[in-house]
Formats: structure tokens, sequence, C-alpha cells
């Protein structure tokens, strides 16, 4: 299950998706000494919103290209790539939890997705695509 976090990217709404009461066990992890490496993800961390900030402010940056983002988590920089212009935002993740919201968040902000699994990188290995096309068919009609 999922909770819907309103937040601002260069003074424009942006929506993301987070697992249903993530805070409440990270804190109960965090209580009992636990491991919080697996929950790095679940941040819209600084400089992923620095840079999705960049991308609204210089569309130009992206506009038309395919776009990347290793170790995504929530796909905040990789998505708003894709709101202004980039032609492909691939995300690509070790968890598949962070790739699920990524979707989400995607979908929450105006996007269509495509998700798959195992991009070759390793067995463990996710990636989600996002895109507005409505043509899942990449290939022309020739």
């Amino acid at each position: 299950m999922m909770e819907l976090h309103d937040m601002e990217i260069n003074q424009k709404p942006f929506i993301i998706a987070r697992p249903l009461g993530i805070d409440d066990e990270i804190l109960e992890v965090a209580q009992k000494g636990g491991d919080l490496d697996q929950y790095f993800w679940a941040f819209a961390w600084p400089a992923a919103v620095a840079l999705a900030t960049e991308f609204r402010k210089r569309p130009e940056l992206v506009s038309g290209l395919s776009v990347m983002e290793i170790g995504s988590g929530l796909g905040i920089s990789a998505i708003n790539a894709k709101i202004q212009g980039a032609s492909k935002a691939v995300l690509v993740d070790t968890l598949l939890e962070p790739l699920q919201c990524a979707l989400v968040t995607a979908q929450e902000n105006g996007l269509k997705v495509k998700g798959k699994s195992g991009l070759g990188l390793g067995d463990d290995d996710h990636d989600a695509a996002a895109d507005d096309d409505d043509n899942d068919d990449d290939d022309d009609d020739d």
C-alpha cells in the first residue's frame, strides 16, 4: 500500500509515492539498532531534488534524450527529466520496492509507465521505464 506526498520542484507541484507506514518502520529499526541501509531509497534526497529542479529550469538539458537513473530510489530526477521532454526515462535499482514507488510516482505525475525486471545488471536488479507516449510499439509500421 502506498501513501502520496505533495512536494514542489521548481515551484511546480510534484507527487511522490512511498510505502504506507515506512517512516514508522524506519524508526522501529533505528530504535532496535538495526541496519538502515535498506531504507536510503525511501527519502527525497536533496541531490535528486536539485537535479530535478535544474531539469525543470532548463528542459533543454534533457529534451529529446534518453536518461537513466541508476540507484534511482524514488526516481525523482528521471521522472522530472521525462516530464521536461526526455524521450525516455529508465530507472534502475537493486530493490523492487523503490521502483514500485517510482512507477506510482510517474503515474501520479501524468506519465504512462512500463515496468520490467532484470536489466542484465544482475539477477536481483530491476528497472522501470516512464513514458508518456501512448504508442507501446517502438517499431515503425513499414
